[in-house]
């Protein structure tokens, strides 16, 4: 399946918002597009980077907590997740 840069992008932030993997919620998805009324959109909730006050680091809020460390591919997600909501800002 070929699938445009900003839907897999939009796909992969569901993924870690849920805390999924991308094999667990293509078919989730498809099946609710699927069952969906046609021309109904869900809201897409992204991730969002704050500056602490404090440090001047930036802070990325994506609506969970982590329970371990985070390895370098769940942070590359989330700064993923970042750049889709920002395209879809701008679009």
């Amino acid at each position: 399946m070929d699938l445009p840069d900003d839907l897999m992008r939009a796909i992969k932030l569901r993924a870690l918002q849920e805390g999924k993997k991308l094999n667990e919620i293509m078919p989730e998805l498809l099946q609710n597009g699927l069952s969906a009324d046609i021309g109904a959109t869900p809201p897409l909730q992204a991730a969002r980077i704050e500056i602490d006050k404090d440090t001047g680091f930036p802070v990325i809020r994506g609506g969970t907590t982590p329970s371990k460390s985070m390895t370098p591919a769940e942070l590359s997600d989330i700064l993923l997740a970042q750049e889709v909501e920002a395209y879809l800002r701008t679009s």
